[in-house]
């Protein structure tokens, strides 16, 4: 159930990029497109959280935590604008994508099978697969990589993406548990009072860039900015609210590969958008590869093999 979640999420999370795409075609701006994107975000979360289930309590935990979060999301997504005007935008794709799959391996390391964490060959075979794919489909727009800023600004994204994931799922530990005794787990947060965490975590990420809008760019957004700011924040907030949803059900064999599911669905989405919209040519092997990726690392092969 869970990878299905994280699919349809990643094909929301493909719209959103879809949109900031349009809103570049035309003349705007990334910061103000995320500036708009991350608004809406904050409505569509509150809609989706609070008001879907009804529980406007408002759990101290669950606010600290969204704000961390949000420090976070902010950070890397204020990277990404960065290195998107930087450098290439193909391999600061992939380089972002990588880190989705070393939460796997991270949350192994800390907790193991015992807290529902198990890593195995077949998961670390599919994820290298996976990664393989990434970058070979991002290393054909690489263009020129000679600027040390643009790298400092991908490896920043990555490396906010990747604490961000950990985060993530280390909250999923709080809610479902098990809650032995542990100094990584120190308290159990009720899921039904941590309907303000996603809201409170685009807020935090949302101040970020307004700060950085009203240092770099003081005007007035153009329509393409407001409007794909605005699609793209429905279909981010959607796209969230599922893959944070998805890491609170995930059973032990699908918690590794969660992210990597969706950076694939992302690519694939994206990639087809390409093709039949802009008449881009799609690296089919790359995506064949990482297809296979997912392929190795979520089926059950101790069940398949002797």
């Amino acid at each position: 159930m869970a990878l299905c979640m994280v699919v349809v999420s990643g094909l929301f999370f493909g719209i959103t990029n879809f949109c900031m795409r349009r809103s570049i075609d035309l003349k705007g701006s990334t910061r103000h497109f995320l500036l708009y994107q991350l608004a809406t975000s904050i409505i569509a979360s509150v809609l989706l959280c609070p008001v879907r289930t009804g529980d406007y309590d408002l759990c101290t935990a669950s606010l600290f935590l969204g704000t961390i979060g949000g420090l976070l999301y902010g950070a890397m997504m204020w990277a990404i604008a960065q290195a998107f005007a930087a450098g290439p935008i193909g391999l600061t794709v992939a380089i972002l994508n990588s880190a989705t799959v070393m939460p796997g391996i991270v949350m192994a390391l800390l907790f193991g099978a015992e807290w529902g964490h198990p890593y195995n060959f077949w998961i670390g075979l599919g994820s290298a697969l996976v990664l393989i794919g990434l970058f070979w489909a991002g290393w054909r727009s690489r263009g020129v990589v000679a600027r040390s800023r643009w790298m400092k600004l991908a490896i920043l994204a990555a490396g906010s993406d990747l604490i961000l994931l950990c985060f993530l799922q280390w909250r999923a530990l709080l809610v479902k548990g098990p809650w032995n005794i542990s100094p990584f787990v120190p308290f159990a947060l009720d899921i039904g009072r941590s309907q303000w965490f996603m809201p409170v975590l685009f807020l935090s990420a949302a101040s970020i860039h307004l700060i950085s809008v009203i240092r770099s760019e003081r005007r007035a957004p153009i329509r393409a900015e407001l409007l794909y700011g605005t699609l793209g924040g429905l279909a981010n907030g959607l796209a969230t609210f599922l893959l944070i949803s998805a890491t609170d059900i995930a059973a032990p064999w699908e918690n590794a590969m969660l992210f990597p599911v969706s950076a694939v669905t992302v690519i694939i989405v994206c990639n087809l958008g390409g093709r039949f919209i802009y008449k881009e040519k799609v690296h089919w092997a790359s995506n064949s590869l990482c297809l296979f990726g997912v392929l190795i690392g979520t089926i059950d092969w101790s069940h398949l093999l002797p």
